[in-house]
């Protein structure tokens, strides 16, 4: 499975070399560190990007997770991470969307196309019903974002993800799928 969007393409996280998604995270070390859930020491090392593979495999057998690499047009280079859960009860329909852009491509405009492509696979294709975005209050760039895109600003989650050594608030934010009727 891919989607091409203009001179990008979006594939599944387990259909790209594990040694590119090392480049990724090495490349964004300062940004994964800061923005993202606390890494364990292994985690910018070839195994541990192999068993993410893996478990991309798996979570998109169950419906369970969809993890996507954006890739340059030439598929050498990965732009952007994005990474969801999906909630297992069907009557819940939700899925959390987190999105890692490459520190050299984090432009509106790059974002807008990618995020809008997201949403019409997650709302269309996976038939999700409303997307939530959980953005760290400091990240002015995703919290700018998702404001552009419409998302409607939910509330505060209080010290929900431990982040950089530390437990960290997020902003929610949350966008419904109104042609789901589901």
């Amino acid at each position: 499975m891919q989607i091409r969007v203009e001179n990008y393409l979006i594939k599944p996280m387990h259909e790209i070399k594990a040694n590119l998604w090392l480049k990724f995270h090495q490349e964004n070390r300062y940004y994964i560190d800061h923005f993202s859930t606390t890494k364990l020491s292994d985690y910018y090392t070839l195994e541990v990007q192999q068993k993410f593979i893996i478990q991309s495999v798996i979570d998109f057998e169950r419906d369970e997770g969809y993890a996507f690499g954006v890739l340059s047009a030439n598929g050498k280079q990965i732009l952007a991470k994005v990474k969801s859960i999906r909630d297992p009860n069907r009557n819940h329909n939700y899925l959390t969307l987190r999105i890692v852009v490459d520190h050299r491509h984090r432009t509106s405009e790059f974002g807008r196309l990618i995020l809008r492509t997201l949403i019409d696979y997650f709302f269309h294709d996976r038939k999700i019903h409303i997307l939530y975005m959980p953005v760290l209050p400091n990240d002015s760039y995703m919290i700018q974002l998702v404001s552009e895109y419409g998302f409607i600003f939910e509330g505060r989650l209080h010290k929900i993800m431990h982040i950089n050594g530390s437990w960290q608030d997020h902003l929610l934010y949350a966008l419904i799928n109104e042609d789901n009727g589901q």
